[in-house]
């Protein structure tokens, strides 16, 4: 999950070649399927302006009896 910190339009270009353009709102959250195993992409701001982001990674929930407390 994608939370936008501000305002931007990015191009993610995976290995392939293959491209898509995403536009993001300030203040708003977008789902990002995750990367296979082993591939990676690259991400091409396409304005002027820096874009911040807060990216969410959500694991499996586990067994709170098998979670190990320092």
């Amino acid at each position: 999950m994608i939370v936008a910190l501000t305002d931007g339009t990015l191009r993610i270009v995976k290995e392939s070649g293959d491209s898509k353009t995403v536009t993001w709102e300030k203040g708003k959250a977008y789902w990002l399927p995750a990367d296979p195993p082993g591939e990676r992409h690259g991400d091409l701001n396409e304005g002027q302006d820096p874009i911040e982001v807060m990216v969410v990674e959500l694991k499996p929930r586990t067994d709170p009896r098998q979670t190990r407390v320092p």
